[in-house]
């Protein structure tokens, strides 16, 4: 989520070519010089997920007559590391609190389970925010990375539990 996305966009036709006169579109103006420009009365598309960079945004026309422009877009790395990086890391943090609380209280596994569901939560609701592609992204790593220290945590619980009420048991009998 720290990087950059190009989109190229196609406009024009044959019977209608646009290198032939300046084209004003809807954000950007693009001069005879075919440099897109953004002038300050227009604005610019700025969202939560990403921003136009003016400066990197390039037309060329092609024989056919078409114009095609290539915008490019910086994604939000504040908006990524908010509400992903940094609460799977205080999670996962959180998580080992397990060890804390003592094996004889019911508690400790509540906890991490709960803690499990909360993980599990919170890798569904920022599925949509990562991009779908062949490449390892680190940001999956990270909450795969998360989850599976959750789990090890939960399994140690219960690792434990089991001995200590096994022999808790062999020492009654």
């Amino acid at each position: 989520p720290y990087d950059e996305l190009e989109c190229d966009f196609i406009f024009g036709s044959p019977a209608s070519p646009l290198h032939s006169r300046s084209a004003s579109l809807v954000n950007y103006v693009i001069n005879e010089d075919m440099d897109v420009l953004f002038p300050p009365e227009r604005n610019i598309a700025n969202y939560q997920e990403y921003t136009v960079l003016p400066e990197r945004t390039t037309v060329r026309y092609d024989e056919e007559g078409f114009a095609r422009i290539r915008f490019t877009f910086d994604r939000a790395s504040r908006f990524y590391t908010s509400t992903i990086v940094v609460p799977t890391i205080i999670f996962t943090f959180v998580s080992f609190g397990m060890f804390l609380l003592d094996v004889r209280v019911g508690e400790r596994l509540g906890f991490g389970v709960s803690l499990l569901l909360v993980i599990v939560a919170n890798a569904i609701l920022t599925a949509d925010m990562l991009p779908i592609c062949s490449e390892r992204l680190w940001v999956k790593g990270l909450t795969t990375s998360s989850y599976y220290f959750v789990i090890a945590a939960l399994l140690e619980s219960i690792a434990v539990a089991y001995l200590y009420f096994l022999e808790t048991e062999d020492l009654e009998a």
